[in-house]
């Protein structure tokens, strides 16, 4: 599955992970769309978001209820 298949199933916390891979890879929304739809994420860049997203997804299943 790809970055972009998992961060549609998001849903409410799409916006927190976007927010969270724009102020790392300091980039605007409009680039951050284009990389997302065009999968033209550098092999830099990439490495992030998967950092981002791996922090990410495990804030959200060891989060206290």
């Amino acid at each position: 599955m790809s970055f972009k298949d998992h961060y549609i199933q998001l849903g409410t916390t799409q916006s927190e992970l976007r927010i969270k891979i724009l102020s790392e890879l300091e980039i605007t929304p409009k680039t951050f769309n284009i990389k997302l739809h065009a999968d033209s994420w550098s092999a830099i860049e990439r490495a992030k978001v998967e950092e981002i997203t791996e922090s990410h997804f495990n804030n959200l299943i060891y989060q206290e209820p």
